[in-house]
């Protein structure tokens, strides 16, 4: 099991610089292609390591609506509105104030 000041490090520290290497290096190439490869709609869950990580990127380029891409691309984020939706206590990248969805709880 990680320790804590390796998943939720300093900038500063070397270990978690380390591991932010290898999420952007490693990591977001196979999420980015596995997305990629999807032919039908893609739900993404569990993408706070994204922005603990500092590749809130991937996020932003699957938002952008002038990219083209074969189904929908979509992210379930819990969040209360009228707060803005966060992974991790980073806001995410939203290129357009429509891009939030809210889901009736019933």
């Amino acid at each position: 099991m990680a320790s804590s000041r390796l998943t939720n490090g300093s900038p500063l520290d070397a270990d978690f610089r380390s591991l932010v290497d290898l999420v952007r290096h490693q990591v977001v190439p196979a999420v980015s292609a596995a997305i990629a490869a999807a032919d039908g709609p893609v739900l993404i869950t569990e993408a706070a390591p994204l922005a603990r990580y500092g590749q809130l990127g991937l996020l932003q380029e699957l938002a952008d609506p002038t990219r083209p891409r074969p189904a929908a691309r979509l992210l379930l984020v819990p969040a209360r509105r009228p707060d803005p939706a966060v992974l991790d206590g980073v806001q995410l990248p939203l290129t357009s104030p429509g891009q939030p969805v809210a889901v009736a709880r019933q």
